[in-house]
């Protein structure tokens, strides 16, 4: 395969999950969490699922952030340019922003899970787990790019 045909495999990959993220967060998130039925809803529970709402797009926009960085990352693929410090420090910055999301998103999750806010913690957990596994992943790139 040639470098232009995987930036270009790279950019649709990119480009496909910036549509799913915004559609988790624009579709996914608001009707999971805010329709419970707010006319039956106590005043507590609309509070909880308006917390639990800023909570998830707040963890969301970091991997926006990282789409961001993926697509310089495949714009270097295809000009010849992935071996360098600058790629290098992309890649560290990916792996920095997404171990700092985990984190983030892993104890908000527990806080939810304390408080029993959430039906869906075991999910946000194997979620959580990607997310970890990636940022290892990111680490391995980032260590032989260097």
């Amino acid at each position: 395969m040639n470098k232009p045909f995987i930036s270009a495999v790279l950019k649709i990959l990119i480009i496909a999950f910036a549509f799913i993220g915004l559609y988790a967060c624009a579709i996914w998130y608001s009707i999971t969490i805010l329709s419970k039925d707010l006319f039956e809803a106590s005043q507590d529970q609309i509070y909880q699922g308006i917390i639990q709402l800023i909570f998830y797009l707040s963890a969301s926009v970091p991997c926006f952030v990282i789409l961001f960085y993926a697509w310089r990352i495949a714009r270097a693929i295809k000009n010849d340019t992935i071996f360098t410090y600058e790629i290098a420090g992309l890649i560290k910055k990916c792996t920095a922003i997404l171990l700092i999301d985990d984190i983030f998103f892993i104890v908000g999750n527990t806080v939810f899970l304390l408080l029993g806010w959430s039906e869906y913690v075991f999910y946000y957990f194997i979620l959580a787990t990607i997310g970890l596994v990636a940022s290892c992943v990111l680490y391995v790139l980032f260590y032989y790019a260097n």
